[in-house]
């Protein structure tokens, strides 16, 4: 089921109106309009300053092509000075097993600063219960922030704890980077600031993804209105390419929604379905990881699973981490790992 026609010219009209509310690629946009993100360090934190990492050739060209756009657009500044310093890290994205040319992503291994701060804290939503707000929706919309973070101000007090150093020199970020110790709390923060009273009321927001829900077009389009205007009050920007004006079946962190209900991602199910029996502790560590995603859709997954976090937990005490490099060095078999584990496994 589609738009009406109706429904299309009201979309055409707000589209028109909100037009300035989407990008494509950077710009001289500034920052949220929301208090900025202020760190505080521990008593006794001292400065760390990593060395630059090598990169293969395509890296380096990535890297020299994001922080020149990042410099071009004030979202970070040269800074020889800084007394902190951290290495990037480049991920790989799921759109490059379609387009081998798309980039990468840039994060900041902020795991030196992270230990030198206070966290802060901020009640984060229980996707599976928020996801009972959706009984009788059966419109939907999807947004999503452009370029995340990189619209969330850093306050100047705390920005050199996040500079970055590659073989170009160092760069310190004026907005929050990805992967700091409160980036996560403090965009929660800025996404309840901004929808709070729209949350649980038409919308659901998990950070920086946006989903609408309502019983009909006409009332899904005037919540849409509703939160571009929003958006636009803020200054916070949307990524064009990535938003759903309007579907009847969407995907949303990692469930697909519609009026039939929610459903995890059937890739994602026969993922699981398919990994094979665990041989060492690391496996047995990614397989509960994956498991545990699903937890709420599996019947008495506490009591199922109980044999296997035991499991887990002998080996963790054996290689004296919880590191999954160390825990794939232990055999199950040296666990006691026997027919009522692997009855636990294959009932899941």
């Amino acid at each position: 089921m589609g738009l009406s026609l109706d429904g299309r010219a009201k979309l055409r009209a707000v589209m028109r109106v909100r037009v300035d509310n989407f990008r494509l690629e950077f710009g001289n946009d500034p920052p949220v309009r929301v208090t900025p993100m202020q760190v505080r360090l521990k008593d006794d934190a001292r400065p760390v300053r990593a060395q630059p990492r090598p990169y293969s050739p395509n890296d380096r060209a990535f890297l020299d092509r994001h922080t020149a756009a990042l410099l071009a657009h004030g979202l970070v500044y040269k800074n020889h000075r800084s007394r902190w310093a951290s290495a990037p890290r480049i991920v790989r994205k799921r759109e490059q097993d379609v387009d081998p040319t798309a980039d990468p992503r840039m994060t900041i291994d902020t795991r030196s600063v992270n230990e030198r701060t206070e966290p802060m804290s901020w009640p984060m939503p229980v996707l599976d219960v928020v996801l009972g707000e959706l009984e009788g929706a059966r419109v939907f919309f999807v947004l999503d922030w452009f370029r995340g973070y990189w619209q969330l101000p850093l306050h100047p007090d705390s920005q050199e704890l996040y500079s970055f150093v590659t073989h170009r020199g160092i760069y310190t970020p004026t907005r929050v980077p990805m992967g700091a110790t409160d980036a996560v709390a403090y965009c929660q923060g800025v996404v309840d600031e901004i929808f709070g009273d729209l949350i649980g009321d038409g919308i659901l927001a998990w950070l920086d993804d946006i989903l609408g829900y309502a019983e009909n077009e006409s009332a899904l389009l005037e919540l849409l209105d509703k939160v571009l205007s929003r958006c636009e009050a803020y200054g916070l920007k949307l990524h064009a390419k990535k938003c759903q004006f309007f579907a009847t079946e969407v995907k949303w962190c990692g469930r697909v929604i519609s009026a039939d209900g929610v459903k995890h991602y059937p890739e994602r199910v026969q993922g699981l379905v398919d990994m094979s029996p665990p041989r060492t502790a690391g496996d047995l560590q990614q397989f509960l990881c994956a498991v545990n995603w699903m937890r709420q859709s599996i019947p008495e997954y506490t009591r199922i699973t109980a044999n296997l976090y035991d499991a887990l937990e002998r080996a963790a005490k054996i290689s004296g981490s919880r590191k999954k490099n160390m825990l794939a060095k232990i055999r199950l078999d040296d666990v006691g790992w026997g027919d009522t584990e692997i009855a636990s496994f294959e009932n899941i």
